[in-house]
């Protein structure tokens, strides 16, 4: 078989880059403890290929190869702040959170209207801030609840621009895949 050069990339990417975490912990008393923390983490995104070779000839069709859209992959990566205490009583204990992070090459999957595709970009940045509340009740040895509920205000802080030159109209708006109300039990 022949080698599809327009799909393929020969360029290997590498990531390098030190990520710190703290965190400082107060235990006020035995049942309760505050804690301040500050982390960055990555995501590397490698999903791009399928979109590509399911809608070739559109990228075809604008001279835009697999290798062109893997060079602008890039790492995505977030700066994290998060407050937040533990409170434990007899048989019950609640956590709330209250947190704030800010996203560099945030990935969604987009329609590029230049290109009449959709695919994975990541060169937005984000902001998220928002409020978690987590909470389990054992009224016995044989039954335990478990609670949690979350508001996520996690939004495009610019526009993204697409491979096909599109502006891509997001900021100001939740980012897809992180939905604003979460809510679970067990």
């Amino acid at each position: 078989p022949t080698l599809d050069t327009f799909a393929s990339a020969s360029d290997t990417k590498s990531f390098s880059r030190v990520f710190p975490n703290l965190t400082l912990t107060h235990f006020v008393s035995d049942n309760l403890t505050l804690h301040a923390a500050y982390g960055e983490n990555y995501v590397t995104h490698v999903d791009i290929y399928p979109y590509f070779i399911s809608q070739r000839a559109l990228f075809a069709a604008k001279n835009i190869s697999f290798q062109k859209l893997w060079n602008a992959r890039e790492m995505e990566t977030s700066r994290n702040v998060e407050f937040g205490m533990h409170v434990n009583g007899s048989n019950w204990s609640m956590t709330p959170t209250l947190y704030y992070a800010k996203h560099i090459n945030k990935q969604a999957v987009l329609y590029d209207p230049a290109l009449n595709a959709t695919y994975p970009m990541n060169n937005a940045e984000a902001t998220g801030y928002g409020f978690e509340l987590e909470a389990d009740y054992k009224p016995s040895n044989a039954f335990k609840w478990y609670g949690s509920f979350s508001w996520n205000r996690f939004y495009y802080a610019q526009d993204i621009y697409s491979e096909g030159g599109s502006l891509i109209d997001v900021k100001g708006e939740q980012v897809p895949d992180a939905p604003e109300f979460l809510a679970k039990s067990m």
